[in-house]
């Protein structure tokens, strides 16, 4: 049985560029655009107490292991208007202030730790796991076989490394379904949003030769170092109101425990400059 699933959100940037003539085989479904037959809302129905975050991996581990395949279009068929920073969220209407009123039972943030211990009861992650009753996974396929599948080992925070290499694969081909994931050299991602006040980075500065980026462990170990010139830095800045916001992403052939994000300037002429440093 098979899922048609797409939602590409406006703004950001396609992570690969699809270019077959039909729909290909994926492990995700997006919540907001899935096609499957009508089985599909008796078989793996929507988690009611999973209030946002967490619903999409969810439901695409349960709809694997109860035997759907999921599939992907190979061309947009609509955008997903997502950011609409100006309009009202539900974490809006479920605010403690809501709470209090009696307007709503829960805060947003209640809601969501009740969700969080559900979707990581599902992914084996849960030290107390919850009764999931008939949101649990289904049980045509085990849940190792998804995470095959998809090339992440949920347990150890891992991924295989054509996961995040050119191609981003997403499935791996049923000629290795007899290889155990243990036989995979796995790779560990780690992807952190940086938030830096305006006032504390001038990254405009043109006397700049270039910039250090650095990440590194409590034992001020550098576990990740990038060099930015003026230019590169720029395109990676997003301004959000007073606000500067720099992705850093990079993966490690092991596990470690990033403590904190450094960035600082060098000029020729003056040398170092300030450090501005952030907790990971």
């Amino acid at each position: 049985m098979n899922i048609i699933d797409q939602r590409p959100q406006a703004g950001i940037k396609p992570r690969m560029v699809i270019t077959p003539a039909s729909p290909l085989r994926c492990g995700y479904l997006a919540g907001g655009f899935i096609f499957a037959p009508g089985s599909f809302v008796r078989e793996v129905p929507n988690d009611p107490q999973i209030f946002f975050a967490g619903e999409e991996i969810a439901m695409a581990a349960r709809a694997w292991t109860s035997g759907y395949d999921i599939y992907c279009p190979h061309k947009i068929l609509l955008w997903h208007f997502y950011g609409r920073r100006q309009h009202p969220k539900v974490w809006g209407d479920h605010s403690n202030e809501a709470k209090a009123t009696g307007s709503v039972k829960m805060a947003w943030w209640e809601r969501d730790n009740i969700a969080k211990q559900r979707v990581r009861t599902l992914l084996g992650l849960e030290a107390q796991p919850c009764e999931m009753g008939r949101y649990g996974l289904g049980t045509v396929r085990d849940f190792p076989s998804f995470e095959k599948a998809i090339g992440v080992n949920f347990r150890e925070r891992a991924v295989h490394p054509d996961v995040t290499g050119v191609n981003k694969v997403s499935f791996f081909a049923e000629d290795n379904s007899g290889a155990s994931q243990n036989d995979n050299a796995f790779i560990y991602p780690y992807r952190k949003v940086m938030k830096i006040p305006a006032s504390e980075l001038d990254y405009q500065r043109t006397d700049i030769a270039w910039w250090h980026l650095g990440v590194y462990d409590e034992m001020n170990t550098l576990l990740y170092r990038q060099d930015l010139t003026p230019e590169s830095l720029k395109k990676q800045v997003t301004l959000i109101e007073d606000q500067l916001e720099i992705i850093v992403e990079f993966t490690s052939p092991c596990a470690v425990a990033p403590a904190s994000v450094r960035l600082s300037p060098f000029s020729e002429s003056e040398g170092w400059g300030e450090v501005v440093q952030k907790p990971w």
